[in-house]
């Protein structure tokens, strides 16, 4: 799911967020928005996320650890859910790490080399 590249449709304005519910990344989200951007936001701390999609009237809103393989899923899920499959802007604004380099998947390395060099405009 997460290493198939292609170009979105013409005209995607879909967007997901990284570290999104406070300070950069909400000025991002919101700038975004602002613009007709549909934007998933994303961050550690429940209640931040949550009150951040009110107020600026995210997409949706996912919370979780970019450390952890649950949380990666839901950022690809909700691509699925919310936008049809169609991504056409990724930004990164959450720092991740691997404490573990025995817990690095394929997958994960997949994820975090995309997360950390990609910023796709179509």
């Amino acid at each position: 799911m997460y290493t198939q590249q292609r170009k979105p449709k013409a005209g995607c304005r879909n967007a997901i967020v990284t570290g999104s519910a406070t300070r950069v990344g909400r000025a991002i989200a919101e700038a975004l928005i602002a613009e007709g951007w549909s934007v998933i936001i994303h961050g550690r701390n429940e209640e931040q996320v949550v009150n951040t999609k009110r107020e600026i009237g995210a997409t949706a809103a996912i919370y979780g650890d970019l450390n952890h393989q649950d949380t990666i899923d839901a950022l690809g899920e909700s691509v699925e859910m919310f936008f049809d499959g169609e991504l056409a802007l990724l930004v990164n604004n959450a720092s991740t790490f691997v404490r573990d380099p025995s817990k690095m998947t394929h997958r994960y390395i997949a994820f975090q080399v995309a997360m950390s060099s990609a910023c796709w405009v179509y």
